[in-house]
């Protein structure tokens, strides 16, 4: 189940949707149970949430210890973004078996996109406790930690806890995915470690060559470090991705007049030599 759960960065270029195969998160269950299951996942699929939602709740009406209908309740609130909700679902699952680490990891990504950022830190915590070697927990305890620098006094030591939640997973993993790779690239960028960041950038970009956030970053980067004509060309990759267009715009008009600034300034021969 760990390695199937994988959540994009979303606040700095995303917390997208975290997508994970439902079924690493159910427990073994009566055939009528998958019935109900199967049911209520059919009537999403064809767009009915309020009845898909209302099959699972009166089957846990009927069985309070339903630890699959509550999870799959979660899952829906959380696919239609209703985070409180989702969270309080996830939450029943959890009080019914406390150890079940895919629970506590989708209960946390909810209180994550929630912006309950020390929620979510105490059950990706709680994911580690329970199984060291849980890698995305540890990412998303890097995200978290990212997460804080908004809200709290700025903490370089937790910018450095969440480079070394990071190398955790991308050390032991032979194929780390690229949102992994654009994290350590963004924790860098906070860092003020330009050339460091570029290089994960640069991992995430040949991993998947459309991914406009890495390309945009990489641009900033770029510019911090003075590589103006390469910053450029990532700015105009992004906005041709579809990412941050107007900042791009705006990033690109700038480096024009300093490229050619520079070009006027650029001192030539003279006559004779």
């Amino acid at each position: 189940m760990r390695f199937g759960l994988v959540i994009l960065l979303w606040c700095f270029a995303t917390v997208g949707h975290a997508q994970q195969q439902l079924d690493d998160l159910f427990k073994p269950s009566t055939p009528s149970q998958d019935t109900v299951l199967n049911e209520a996942k059919e009537l999403y699929a064809k767009g009915f949430f309020g009845k898909a939602t209302k099959v699972l709740y009166r089957e846990t009406k009927k069985q309070p210890d339903y630890f699959n209908g509550y999870i799959l309740l979660g899952y829906l609130n959380y696919d239609k973004q209703y985070f409180d909700q989702a969270a309080l679902y996830f939450a029943k699952a959890i009080k019914i078996d406390p150890n079940h680490t895919g629970a506590l990891f989708m209960r946390g990504t909810c209180f994550l996109k929630a912006a309950k950022y020390r929620l979510a830190l105490t059950d990706y915590l709680q994911c580690i406790r329970l199984d060291q070697d849980f890698y995305p927990a540890y990412n998303n305890i890097a995200v978290v930690r990212m997460l804080y620098q908004n809200v709290e006094e700025t903490s370089l030591f937790d910018l450095h806890l969440a480079k070394q939640d990071l190398d955790a997973i991308i050390n032991t993993d032979d194929n780390p995915n690229n949102a992994m790779l654009f994290n350590m690239g963004f924790v860098y960028l906070l860092l003020w470690e330009f050339e460091e960041s570029i290089f994960y950038f640069d991992k995430a970009i040949n991993a998947d060559v459309g991914y406009a956030k890495a390309w945009f970053y990489r641009g900033m980067a770029q510019y911090y470090i003075r590589q103006y004509p390469e910053a450029k060309s990532s700015f105009e990759q992004a906005s041709l991705l579809g990412y941050n267009t107007d900042r791009c715009a705006a990033f690109v008009a700038r480096l024009d007049k300093i490229i050619s600034y520079m070009a006027e300034q650029k001192p030539t021969k003279p006559e004779g030599w």
